[in-house]
């Protein structure tokens, strides 16, 4: 297939009713510019996952620490992880992961201590509502002007937040 730029989609391939990637460097683009939108999807981790010690979040949406200013994780099973660029905009990436935080998460704008603790705050999922690695997931992302909410699984992880910086269209 071929991208909206004419860029080849090779890595994109069709198989038993599921669309797999074979790779994890290529995107799959939508053809047109969208402001307001509802997107449903289904996904899973098909790699053989790993258990490796993964960060922890504090009330805040940021890195957990111990006493010592170390870094805090909890050991996890790990098949990898995705992301749903909203609107075509890196910073305002729906993340798809293993993570103790859950699927749902906007780290990128999470992450910006300039927009203060309460919007970061409201950005972390409510819970961890990932179905186990190796079983299916659902999602559904709606946007409407700057205001998202991620529905996981059946349960609202994100409502309705204000997503500083998404842009009017992408």
């Amino acid at each position: 297939g071929r991208s909206p730029e004419g860029a080849a989609t090779s890595h994109w391939v069709p198989r038993d009713g599921m669309l797999e990637r074979d790779t994890t460097t290529e995107d799959l683009p939508t053809t047109s510019s969208i402001a307001d939108f509802r997107l449903q999807f289904e996904w899973r981790w098909a790699d053989e996952p790993r258990l490796t010690d993964l960060p922890l979040l504090d009330a805040d949406g940021l890195p957990a620490r111990d006493p010592s200013g170390k870094p805090r994780t909890r050991p996890c099973l790990d098949a990898g992880d995705g992301e749903i660029a909203v609107r075509g905009a890196t910073r305002c990436t729906v993340a798809l992961s293993c993570l103790p935080v859950g699927s749902g998460d906007l780290p990128l704008v999470r992450g910006d201590e300039s927009l203060g603790r309460e919007v970061q705050r409201g950005l972390i999922p409510r819970r961890q509502s990932d179905r186990p690695v190796g079983l299916w997931n659902q999602m559904e992302i709606v946007v409407r002007g700057d205001h998202m909410t991620v529905v996981l699984n059946g349960d609202e992880v994100l409502h309705d937040v204000v997503v500083p910086g998404i842009p009017p269209k992408g």
